[in-house]
Formats: structure tokens, sequence, C-alpha cells
């Protein structure tokens, strides 16, 4: 039999129950031997019961007859008491012989033979007794010859049964004695083979369980250090199709490793490993395209060597602070290069506690740095450089069109309010960028206070309408809210945004309408305001909603010149909602008449500083 062969669960199995058969085995027989001794020794105490009782008999019988012969010679009432008492313990002794014979069906012929001799004997007694007075017609000799007669017959029989009882007493000591002898050989049989059983089971079990487990447990450790593993476990039980799960993850590893080891190799970050004193443990070749250095020659090298002078505390603090956070930070510094130049460096480090190393990305950043500095270059230029010229050439447009300059003709007065308009649209643009640039950059800090939501909204009405009079559009103001707690001149902007898109994409001669309303939680109370603002514009497709609130993205068509903005508007309406706490979106499809434009701002102040 090859154990290896089984299934685990088929082992286990065998070594619970080949034990338990064997042991009920055991029981079986022991209780088995235990019952027939328990018979034996009970038959001889039967047997025991049977000769005293005969005895008794006897010495009873012979009780009656010195009694008989006595009252013969003597007629007092005191021997006549006793004899007669001595004949009636003759019917005890015979109803217990009775009782013996009825209990032991193999005894009952011997008994029952006895038991009719004493039944002739209390006869003759009994017709004694009755004839006891006529003793003139019966001589003593007669009775005397009756008495010794049944005598002798009853000793001979009794003292034939006895005998019989008695060997049959030996043969239950004989009994009783082998059955001890057996029930001792079978304790010293199975003692013995439930030790060699239990010796070949266990080795069984360590040379086919727990050897293999070691194996299994001994090629695992092996995979996290990387050391070789054992050869593969022979059979097809389930701790052989383990360990081969655990071959071919250890071969998968050296894959991913080899592939890891490429990848880091031929990364475009340079990936390094510092040790506790923030030396140079490993470190790929991204070093050498990167920085210059040869990789090998940086080895043992504190990185702080290479890092510039005034970022030198900060990458100490935070490489340093690692060590004891086992978290994961993210910090910028400059790094010397083979030419004497400093790169601008992005780190992102983390510390191993496995490993005793701190492993670090670090992405040259220096070509985004010089953009972000051109980037806010052009922001100041557009802001003093062009805002002002702006500035100066709308003031001159307005005086134009108001006559302070003189007076123009229909033509000019024309030319001059379109320009003017132009202008102002460029000044938009321009404010609208360096807004969200703010915003980006700086953050958006809210001035809050206690507003009137409604006096708010009609206060934004009167400052649009003259742009929707111009198309002839009505705003309709629906509702009430109370107030609550805002940044007035941020929601008011969000409003005017909003609006202002409406009446641009609106019809002439149509209505836009702003609403607003509570909206109670789950609980029935007031959580919230919502402000919509409806128009029956051309709608905006459902693929295209979620555009409308990225920068310099739009839902409109191509061929709608005229109504193309910056795409920065509603970008902004939606950092200023957010950083109430709340939410904006849109509601519409493409080829329905209108859009809902909605915001809600929580009742909580629970606003943010964005």
């Amino acid at each position: 039999m090859n154990l290896p062969t089984f299934k685990l669960t088929y082992k286990v199995t065998l070594l619970i129950v080949v034990p338990l058969v064997f042991a009920l085995l055991f029981v079986s027989l022991l209780i088995l031997n235990l019952n027939q001794a328990e018979q034996d020794i009970e038959a001889e105490a039967r047997a025991t019961e049977v000769l005293i009782e005969v005895h008794q008999s006897i010495r009873d019988v012979m009780s009656a007859c010195g009694g008989m012969l006595i009252l013969r010679m003597y007629h007092e009432p005191k021997v006549l008491h006793d004899t007669t008492w001595a004949i009636g313990k003759l019917k005890e002794d015979r109803e217990r012989l009775i009782t013996f014979a009825d209990d032991n069906p193999s005894q009952a012929p011997d008994i029952r033979a006895f038991v009719k001799l004493l039944d002739q004997g209390s006869y003759i007694f009994k017709d004694l007794l009755e004839t006891r007075d006529d003793s003139e017609s019966l001589s003593t000799v007669r009775v005397m010859g009756q008495m010794k007669s049944f005598s002798e017959i009853l000793n001979v029989e009794g003292n034939k049964l006895v005998e019989k009882k008695a060997e049959e007493g030996r043969v239950y000591r004989q009994k009783r004695k082998d059955d001890r002898q057996h029930i001792e050989f079978l304790i010293q049989l199975f003692t013995g083979i439930g030790l060699v059983l239990s010796l070949f089971l266990g080795f069984g079990l360590i040379t086919t369980v727990f050897k293999r487990l070691g194996v299994l447990m001994r090629n695992t450790a092996n995979i996290g250090i990387g050391k070789p593993l054992e050869e593969p476990l022979s059979g097809s039980d389930e701790l052989a199709l383990l360990d081969q799960v655990v071959h071919s993850l250890s071969d998968d590893l050296i894959f991913l490793r080899q592939k890891e080891r490429a990848l880091i190799d031929n990364a475009a970050e340079i990936i390094c490993s510092l040790d506790r004193a923030l030396r140079i443990s490993q470190i790929n070749p991204a070093v050498e395209r990167i920085l210059g250095y040869d990789p090998d020659e940086l080895l043992g090298t504190s990185i702080q060597v290479m890092v510039h002078p005034d970022d030198k505390e900060n990458v100490h603090n935070n490489l340093k602070g690692l060590t004891t956070l086992s978290a994961q930070i993210s910090f910028e510094a400059r790094i010397l290069d083979t030419t004497g130049g400093y790169l601008e460096m992005a780190w992102m480090a983390r510390w191993s506690q496995k490993d005793r190393n701190i492993f670090c990305v670090v992405h040259d950043i220096t070509e985004r740095k010089e953009a972000e500095r051109m980037k806010q270059e052009v922001f100041a230029m557009v802001s003093h450089d062009l805002r002002s010229p702006l500035t100066s050439v709308s003031m001159t447009l307005e005086m134009l069109d108001d006559g302070i300059l003189g007076p123009l003709n229909e033509r000019g007065v024309k030319l001059a309010n379109s320009a003017n308009e132009s202008v102002k649209s460029l000044m938009t643009l321009i404010n609208d960028l360096l807004e969200s640039e703010r915003m980006e950059h700086v953050g958006l800090v809210l001035d809050i206070v206690d507003t009137d939501v409604e006096k708010l909204i009609l206060q934004t009405v009167d400052f649009v309408t003259p742009e929707a009079a111009s198309k002839s559009i009505q705003i309709n103001v629906d509702g009430k809210c109370r107030t609550t707690l805002l940044d007035p001149d941020k929601i008011r902007r969000v409003l005017i945004n909003l609006l202002n898109n409406a009446i641009k994409f609106s019809d002439q001669d149509s209505t836009i309408t702003i609403s607003m309303e509570d909206v109670t939680d789950n609980r029935g109370s007031i959580s919230a305001i919502e402000i919509r603002v409806v128009d029956q514009g051309p709608g905006i497709a459902a693929d295209k909603q979620t555009l409308v609130f990225e920068k310099f993205k739009q839902a409109g068509r191509r061929d709608e010149g005229e109504k193309r903005g910056s795409g920065l508007g509603l970008a902004i309406c939606k950092k200023i909602v957010e950083a109430h706490g709340g939410t904006i979106g849109v509601k519409s499809g493409e080829g329905t008449k209108g859009s809902i434009f909605w915001f809600r701002l929580p009742l909580t102040g629970q606003t943010a500083t964005k």
C-alpha cells in the first residue's frame, strides 16, 4: 500500500477509523467474555445455593424424624410443637427448591426428584401425626423402621444431588478460571496489537504527512527569501498537489521578479532604495540617463551629497520620518547632476519594515516647473499688459458712444458699440481665465454671511435684465426659500453665469425661469436650498452634460459661433458651489426644448475653503 498515493482525507480517515475499529473489536470481545464470566459466576452461585438448600432439607428431615421418635415415647406439648415446626420447615424447603428448579431448567429434574422425596416424607410425617393418639395400634418399632428407611433413602438421594452439585461447582470454578485467563489473554493480545498498530500508524503519519508538510513549509519559506525549492513531493494527495502549486507559484514569482527587474532597469524614473542612514543600496540605470551618474558608483553614497543645500533639511526630515510612520510621502527636492546643475525632482518614498529600506521613485519635473513658470509669466502678462490697455480701449469706446469726443454718425455709433461689446467679451474671457487660474493655485476663500437668498436672486435678475431685454427675453422668479449662510458675491457670480448662458442659448421672445425652494431630508427637516435656472434653448445631449462643467469644454455645436465662449464660466460655478459644500448639475436632452441648470447648498453651514 503506497500511502502517498492516497488523498490526505483518506489518510486522516484511515488513521482515525483503524484504531477506532480495533478499539471497538477489543471492547466487544471483552464485554462478551465478561458476560460469559458473569454467567458462570451466577451459575456457580445458584449451584451453591441448591447445595446449601439440600443440606438444610436433610437436616430438617432428620430433625422431624427425631421429633417423631421422641413424640412416640413422650407425649409432651413442647415436643409436639417442635416436631410440628420441623415438619413445617420441610414445606419451606420444598418451596425454595421448586423456585430453584423453575429458575434453572437444566437442573430441574434432579431438584424435582429430591422434592418428590420431601413430599413423601411430609406425607409420612403427616400420617404419623394424625394417628399419634392411637399409639396402641402402632408399635414404636414400626415407626422407627419407617423413619429409618425414609432417612436412608433421602440421605442417599441427597448425597447424590450434593455430589452432583459439588461437581458442577468445580466445573464452574474451572470455567471461571478459564474465563479470567481468556480475558487476560485478550487484554495482552490487544495491547500488543494496539502498540504495534499505533507505531505503524504513527510512523505512517510522520512519513506521509508531517515530513511532507515540513517540505511544503520549507518550500513556502524559500519562496519568500528567494532560495531554490526542494524537490517536488511525489504522489497525488493534497499535499503533493499543493506543493505543485507552490512550485508553480515560485516559477511565476521568478518570472515576475525578472520582469520587475527589467521594468525597473528600463523605467523612465529613478528608482532606488536607501538604508536607515540614507545611503543608496540599490538604484536603477535611469540615473545615468537623467543625472549622468554610473549606478555602481552611487552604491553606498549618501543621498544628501546630491541634494541642493537649501533642500537638505527637507529631504532629511521627510525620509527620516518615514522609518516611524511606515507611510508613503511625496515631496520635491533638487538634485545635482554631473554637469554641476540642479534638476527639479518629485520624490515619492515609502518605508519597508520587512526590507528595512526606504524605497524611492524620483521623477524629473524640471520641464514641468519651467512650464509652470512660463505659465505664470503669461498670466502676469495677460493681467497687466492686456487687461489695462483693454480697459482704456473700452473706456474710449464708451466715450465715443456717449458723444463726449464728438458726435458720430449712425454707422460710427454701430461700429463703436460692436467694438465695445468685443472688448467686453475679451475682458470677460481674461477675467474668467485669471479667476480660474487663481482658484487652481491660490484657492477659493469664502466670505460666509447670513444671506437673504430671494433678495440676492432679484438683484442678479436686475443685473442681467438689460441683456435679456435685447433679445426680448422675459425672466420670471418663482418660489421662496429661507436665508442661509453663504458668500453672496460668489453665489451672485454663479447666478449671473447661469443666467447669461440661458440668455445666450435662448431664442428671441422666449422665457427664462429662475426658481428656488427648500429641500427636506428623510426626517422631514429642511436641510438645503435648491436654485434652478430653466431656459427654452435647444437642449444638451446626455453624453455632453458631464463636460459642460469642465474647463474649456462646451456642449454647443460648432456652427453656433456667436454662442461660443471660453468654456470657463460653468467650471468656475462648479468650484464655487462645491466650496460651499453643495452640488451642481444639469437636466436636459438633445432635441428637447430647454435645459435646467440647478445647484443645491446645504443649510448646515459646513462649507469648505477651496
